[in-house]
């Protein structure tokens, strides 16, 4: 692996606010990919089974994130992980919040807890939606 390979996947994380590590038939990036969609939430997903040099792309994300699955996803330069620590991150609303502090607007909300105390809806403190749809449980 080259010099230009690593340095190809620092800028390409550097210049999107949210990059996508993808292949394209693989079912948890298209989940991921979705996710960004329905918060419409624009993203650069490059598609390494797609490229000559997806390989050395994918061996440079494994010395750089030591994670060598996909989707491996980074928002706001930092590496958020694959889809299970996106589904984390949502729960958790560090995923809103990173796009928060990357200046994106996304349709996530969270609902304060406030809205539990005055008997508004049985959903618990914190419940992620994007708008008119629940996200997690």
């Amino acid at each position: 692996m080259t010099t230009l390979i690593k340095e190809f996947v620092k800028k390409t994380i550097v210049d999107n606010k949210v990059t996508i590590f993808s292949k394209s038939y693989c079912p948890y990036c298209l989940g991921a990919k979705d996710l960004f969609d329905d918060l419409r939430v624009e993203y650069k997903a490059l598609e390494l089974n797609e490229r000559d040099d997806g390989p050395e792309i994918q061996q440079a994300l494994l010395d750089m994130t030591k994670q060598r699955t996909v989707p491996n996803i980074f928002v706001n330069q930092v590496h958020v992980g694959g889809s299970d620590d996106l589904k984390k991150a949502l729960d958790s609303g560090k995923l809103a919040t990173l796009l928060k502090d990357a200046g994106i607007k996304s349709h996530l909300m969270v609902i304060p807890p406030i809205y539990r105390e005055l008997n508004l809806d049985d959903l618990s403190p914190g419940q992620l939606f994007i708008i008119g749809k629940l996200v997690s449980g």
